[in-house]
């Protein structure tokens, strides 16, 4: 994290990980989730929202979060 007012939370638990991003400014901020492996078959699915699962194959993504925001997704290999 780089940015003071975001908050990152990366928790494994039943063989998936589950990444939380808090924003905590009174503006928006984008970043990226970087470190997973390059052509993996990782998939990322939003925890709330009316997101859907998105592959990952470059290892990364990119996110936006209003004001006092946060977002959650569950990472895992193959079908969940």
């Amino acid at each position: 994290v780089e940015y003071e007012a975001v908050t990152l939370a990366n928790i494994a638990y039943d063989h998936m990980r589950y990444v939380f991003v808090v924003n905590s400014a009174n503006e928006p901020v984008a970043g990226v989730i970087d470190g997973l492996p390059y052509g993996s078959d990782v998939k990322a699915m939003p925890l709330w929202g009316d997101g859907t699962v998105m592959t990952v194959p470059e290892g990364n993504w990119e996110f936006e979060l209003p004001a006092f925001g946060g977002a959650g997704w569950v990472l895992y290999r193959g079908e969940k």
